[in-house]
């Protein structure tokens, strides 16, 4: 809309918390798809234009989330952290109000409480100041949130979501917002790993997570972590049906992520069967929500 941000329905006001997601959004897809990158200067700006003297940015009013938000200690939080987190994806790192309101979320990170909050903290500090003392403790503190029960992590949040997440959907997005956090900053690897197979469980049938903006946040986090396993990957893995192996399947870096096919089609295979899945070497990440090929050791 004029002005460069954008709102739910395209009619003014325009929402803060859209316009950084769209400007998100259009980041990812200039990836693999020319975009107008007048765009994206317009929705930077507008953010820009609308940040408070202190580096914030204020609660936009009459979405989903609003009065969920309105609970939390200090609602400006979040939606500063996830502004600051879509101006640097986009490359505005540098901008005097993106600085402005790292140093917001550096002083206040300590106020974010819950989970969700948190997470949105956690991936701004991480992409804007990797190696900063606040990214850590913000870690930390989202780690001593998750909860872990039989190799799966997941974290729960009492608010919505921005995008009016509550319940399975609001915990999935929270869970994988987390995840994206830890592997980003390559903190957290192992509780990366458990809320990464959590998160493959929750799949639905229509093989997407209950939602449009889980679904999102998920495919995002399980693309981070592939791309963030494959150096050093050199493993044999071997596979085999009621004793019967196949020819073994060798990873390395230039094929970890192809999809490898074992078949026993040619092989009688009624009444129970044992299959087998053994992997010799190392990869240089490992998590059970993929495939066995990244792991060490039998299935």
């Amino acid at each position: 809309m004029s002005g460069g941000g954008f709102s739910l329905f395209g009619s003014p006001p325009a929402d803060r918390m859209l316009t950084a997601y769209g400007l998100m959004e259009f980041t990812d897809m200039a990836r693999v798809h020319p975009v107008d990158e007048g765009l994206v200067e317009r929705g930077a700006r507008w953010l820009l234009g609308e940040q408070r003297s202190d580096g914030s940015w204020e609660n936009d009013e009459g979405l989903v989330h609003e009065q969920s938000w309105s609970s939390l200690g200090n609602e400006r939080l979040p939606v500063t952290a996830y502004i600051v987190w879509a101006l640097t994806e986009a490359g505005y790192e540098d901008e005097a109000g993106t600085v402005a309101g790292l140093d917001y979320v550096r002083e206040s990170w300590t106020q974010a409480e819950d989970a969700y909050s948190l997470a949105l903290v956690a991936n701004a500090l991480a992409a804007a100041d990797p190696e900063g003392g606040a990214t850590g403790q913000a870690l930390d503190k989202l780690a001593e949130m998750a909860v872990v029960e039989e190799g799966v992590a997941y974290w729960q949040s009492d608010i919505s979501t921005f995008m009016g997440g509550t319940g399975q959907t609001g915990s999935i997005e929270t869970t994988a917002l987390a995840a994206y956090a830890f592997l980003r900053a390559e903190e957290h690897v192992e509780l990366a790993n458990q809320a990464l197979t959590y998160l493959i469980q929750q799949k639905d049938s229509y093989g997407t997570w209950h939602s449009t903006q889980a679904t999102v946040q998920t495919l995002k986090a399980l693309l981070l972590s592939v791309s963030a396993g494959g150096e050093g990957t050199d493993a044999t893995v071997r596979v085999s049906l009621n004793g019967e192996e196949t020819e073994p399947i060798v990873i390395t870096e230039d094929n970890f992520d192809v999809v490898q096919m074992v078949s026993f089609t040619d092989r009688p295979a009624l009444g129970d069967n044992k299959v087998r899945i053994d992997v010799e070497g190392e990869a240089a990440s490992c998590t059970r929500s993929r495939p066995a090929t990244t792991c060490p050791g039998p299935w």
